[in-house]
This record gives structure tokens, sequence and C-alpha cells, in this order.
């Protein structure tokens, strides 16, 4: 067994650790609201609202300080088997194997990992006080025609966004160059007939509470289905490429900074 750090600093890395000792740091690890992670020869069993067992192999085991558990085999994105925050982790050492049991005991959940061999065990106190902030929405689409309406087109102006009608909420609510009230449906994936038919129920309700004949209707998408696109057109409505990417990119402009 080789070992990196102490128990005593942010960090500990055991290669190959007898059980026993593993044990004994994953203890203090746990009971020190520390990250937790390590790679074991092991088999898996769940019971609850459904039951599982996952048959002998080696995984990749994730503990977080609230309690968070995710066990990753060498594919794919997803865990296994998981456990929400604030279930109650344990451990017990046997003569042949380390058992982990998580709990979750609201629902009466509850993953039970026999380990039989250690391959690496590491714990770590994580410095992590950033923020999270998600790029490329249909909320960033809006504020970057809100700031550059000519992104929908030339002469284009902006009266109000989440223009409040029957239905719903029109993302943004506008008049063209030659003066006629134009509703703008904003999608930030490829639009489909869904979209277009919302468009349209926004378009009719805002005709009716306004007493007027004519208002222009337009989907801006960075994609449209071939349906969606046969069914705008029949309804007389129109389509503008618009992506989140390139509305970022005028927003950045804008801020003088990168997203």
């Amino acid at each position: 067994m080789s070992k990196v750090g102490g128990m005593e600093g942010n960090h500990i890395l055991l290669d190959n650790p007898p059980l026993k000792e593993a044990y004994r740091f994953l203890r203090k690890g746990l009971a020190g609201k520390m990250l937790v992670f390590f790679i074991a020869d092991c088999e898996v069993s769940y019971r609850g609202r459904a039951r599982s067992y996952l048959s002998r192999g080696e995984r990749l085991i994730v503990i977080k300080p609230d309690g968070s558990l995710l066990i990753h085999r060498d594919k794919g994105y997803e865990p296994v088997n998981w456990q929400p925050p604030d279930t109650v982790i344990s451990t017990r050492l046997t003569d042949n194997h380390l058992l982990v049991k998580s709990v979750r005991k609201s629902v009466n959940e509850v993953v039970e990992i026999h380990i039989f061999d250690l391959k690496v065990l590491g714990c770590y106190r994580l410095k992590d006080i950033g923020t999270f902030t998600m790029y490329g929405r249909e909320e960033d689409m809006k504020k970057a025609i809100e700031m550059f309406p000519s992104l929908i087109e030339e002469g284009f102006k902006v009266l109000r966004t989440e223009r409040k009608v029957r239905p719903g909420f029109i993302d943004v609510f506008g008049v063209d160059s030659q003066g006629r009230l134009t509703v703008v449906e904003l999608k930030s994936g490829t639009s489909s007939m869904d979209a277009v038919l919302q468009l349209k129920k926004y378009v009719d309700s805002l005709k009716k509470e306004l007493g007027v004949t004519e208002i222009r209707g337009i989907l801006a998408s960075p994609r449209i289905t071939k349906r969606g696109l046969q069914l705008l057109k029949t309804l007389k409505l129109e389509y503008k490429p618009l992506s989140p990417a390139k509305c970022l990119k005028y927003l950045e402009r804008k801020k003088g900074l990168k997203l």
C-alpha cells in the first residue's frame, strides 16, 4: 500500500490498501464530511421501491459530503445505482469483505456495497464556493433580442417581453419596420409542429384581444423539423433561423466579457 497526504490535511490517497486499513480511513473520511471516492471489486444490492442486484466486478464509487452516493461502471455517464443527499452512510468490516451501506429512511431504500478488494481509496475536502450559471437558454435569446432587435430582422422593435395572452406568455412582442404587430416565439432547440401550433394560438389570441386582423407570427430557433416548416407555411407564419450561440455572441459583445 502507498499513501499520499494525511487526514490532518485536506486529502488522502491510498493505493491498493488492505481492507482493514481502507476501513479505518473510510470511516475518518465519512466522519470528516469529505468527498470519498474509490475503485473497488464489489457487488451491489438495492432494495426499496424495487430490487436489483449487480454481480461482482470493478466499479467507481463516489460518496459526497451531503450523503449522495454514485456507483459507476466503465461505460455511460449515468450511475448504475445511486442515492440522493441526506442518506445515512455506514461501514462494517467482516472477515472477507468491507460493507458500505446507504440508507434512505424517508422511503426505506437501501443500497449495500460488498467490497472484496480496493484498488484506490481517496478522501478529499473540496473548496467549491463557485456559482453555476447556464447559458444558451431561451432566456438568453430573449435578452439578446431586447438589446439587438435586428437579430429578428432590420427595423424590428421590441415592445415588451413575456406579454400575457390567454394561452400563455408571448416571448417577444414587437413591431416590424412597416409598423405591423409581431409575435416572436423562441425555441433553443429544434422547433416541432407543437411549437408552430403554440405560436398560432398566441397570434390568434392577440388578434381577438386587440380586435385586429393582421399580426405577424415568427418562430425563431436554430432548427425546425420538415413537418413543422410545412405547417408554418400553411398557417401563414414565418421562420427565422436563430441559435442560442449567436445570441450569446451578441451578449458577450455587449458586456465585453466571455461567458
